[in-house]
């Protein structure tokens, strides 16, 4: 797997980028529209999962991946996917907005995390750009106890 990814990385390996940019259109999609992409794959043999990260990572979702579906590993990692707390009710939200608000002095450079930039302009917008920058409200699309994202200040 190793010489698999280093090779990738390196550009030999036949329709590595034009794979990448295949996915890359459905998971721009995916995020405009509020979807979050879950890859579950029950197979270690060429399944793509490199080439397809795009899509659960520009939208939060989770990528699971074990040789066989029937594995106890694999079933608790998908429940845990699915936890609910003690009212019964799912942990986690769909289509997020996080809009960062400022005093006149600080402005907001950038966000690192799963999200993508709604492109919301306000005088709080720094000029230094870090991340997912040149606006001050994001979206994610799956948000969990677990997601994690940064925000950037000049």
């Amino acid at each position: 797997m190793l010489e698999n990814l280093q090779s990738s990385e390196r550009d030999s390996v036949k329709h590595y980028k034009r794979a990448l940019k295949f996915y890359e259109c459905p998971a721009k999609r995916a995020s405009n529209n509020g979807h979050a992409v879950d890859l579950f794959a029950g197979c270690m043999d060429q399944v793509g999962l490199l080439e397809m990260k795009s899509l659960p990572n520009s939208t939060n979702g989770v990528i699971v991946l074990f040789d066989s579906f029937a594995t106890s590993i694999f079933k608790q990692s998908f429940l845990r996917v699915f936890n609910k707390d003690d009212q019964d009710i799912l942990q986690m939200g769909f289509n997020a907005t996080f809009d960062v608000q400022t005093a006149k002095e600080l402005k907001v450079s950038g966000l690192i995390g799963h999200a993508f930039s709604i492109g919301k302009k306000s005088a709080c917008v720094g000029e230094t750009e870090i991340g997912m920058g040149q606006t001050s409200a994001w979206r994610i699309n799956s948000i969990t106890p677990r997601t994690s994202a940064a925000i950037y200040f000049e």
